[in-house]
């Protein structure tokens, strides 16, 4: 029961982030203030953000299972949390700030 309980807390924990990851990739590429939104124009910047985000919670979910404890669970997503604020909030200003001076 333990184990069945911890899959599903974690299946359901990882589709919510990775909703979040998902909704993120949708704000990055749909430019709605854009004249013609039919043609899309992602940066090379964005999409690796987003490629970034994706490989981290792939690893962070593939580690979750690997190990099936509750604290590797907890702190795995805190650690994701965190990775994402910091990705988003400091290394795409700079990668901008960088590369579109």
């Amino acid at each position: 029961m333990k184990n069945k309980l911890y899959h599903l807390v974690a299946h359901v924990v990882n589709i919510i982030l990775l909703g979040a990851v998902g909704f993120l990739g949708l704000a990055l590429f749909v430019n709605i203030s854009e004249p013609d939104p039919s043609v899309p124009s992602p940066s090379p910047i964005e999409m690796g953000i987003w490629i970034l985000l994706l490989s981290m919670w792939g690893f962070s979910y593939w580690y979750q299972f690997k190990n099936r404890q509750w604290t590797v669970l907890l702190f795995a997503n805190l650690l994701f949390i965190v990775a994402v604020t910091i990705v988003i909030l400091v290394l795409m200003p700079l990668l901008y700030d960088l590369c579109y001076f």
